[in-house]
């Protein structure tokens, strides 16, 4: 279940493919998963190893098989790589996703934001530890949980819209490869939207709320930062749609990346 391996890629000239791992399984293959898949392919196709920002449809569920991937340049410049990357499987699309790439230049730099004043990961517990054995999907032992305010679910009141976990994959939990230091901001990005907006509906089994588009940006090109903290909300939900804002925070104090998401609400199967 290592990220590298499940996200291997196959293939040139603009023509790719991989095969989906259960490992990375909520209800579907996790969005943020096939994002970094879909990274990766870019990343082929580019002289540049550093995203930028990624904007990306999910259009169809896939299964656990071969996938197919389509590469094309949409526009190369001294600085810049812009490439438009397709997934299909038998036929259907599955995401459709625009990504820019870059190993930076001299510029302007300030930073105006500051990491939320948490506990590090080293004082709090794992979610493994607070609440052994509830894991619902294969997802979940990819990566170890250390919420910073952890509630047991008979305790629980519905509130506010958001939480704050740090995170580490396992078994590996950082890489030399810079799309998929990307691809590990990708993927808690996309996976701890729902666990936050699901604080203000606590007791309502009836929907699950897969992604329909995720926009990342990435800020930082080399933070080989072991923990990240997800700080992640969702603050509108209205017509079965949800908005979802997340941030992914080193361990040093500096913003990786932000995203801002849409999902939709379809009836839970079996409720």
């Amino acid at each position: 279940m290592r990220l590298d391996e499940d996200t291997a890629i196959d293939g040139d000239g603009g023509k790719y493919r991989a095969k989906l791992s259960e490992h990375w399984r909520i209800w579907s293959p996790n969005g943020g998963y096939l994002a970094t898949i879909a990274l990766r392919a870019a990343g082929r196709e580019s002289t540049f190893r550093h995203p930028v920002s990624l904007a990306c449809h999910f259009l169809s569920v896939g299964t656990y098989d071969e996938v197919e991937l389509e590469v094309v340049c949409l526009r190369r410049s001294r600085v810049a790589d812009s490439l438009r990357v397709k997934m299909s499987q038998k036929g259907r699309q599955l995401l459709e996703a625009l990504i820019w790439l870059s190993d930076g230049v001299d510029g302007y730099d300030h930073d105006d934001i500051a990491m939320p004043d948490v506990p590090p990961p080293g004082a709090l517990r794992a979610l493994d530890d607070l609440r052994p054995g509830t894991a619902p999907h294969p997802f979940w032992a990819n990566i170890e949980l250390r919420p910073v305010a952890f509630v047991p679910y008979e305790q629980r009141t519905k509130g506010a819209p958001r939480e704050q976990q740090w995170v580490r994959f396992r078994p590996q939990p950082i890489f030399d490869d810079p799309l998929l230091e990307a691809g590990r901001c990708l993927i808690v990005l996309d996976a701890l939207g729902w666990p936050a907006a699901s604080h203000a509906h606590l007791g309502d089994p009836r929907f699950i709320t897969p992604t329909l588009s995720l926009n990342v940006d990435f800020h930082e090109r080399n933070h080989g930062s072991e923990w990240v903290l997800s700080d992640a909300w969702a603050p509108t939900a209205r017509g079965g749609l949800m908005a979802m804002n997340s941030r992914v925070w080193g361990a040093d104090g500096r913003l990786l990346a932000s995203s801002a998401a849409s999902h939709i609400c379809r009836p839970r199967p079996g409720v």
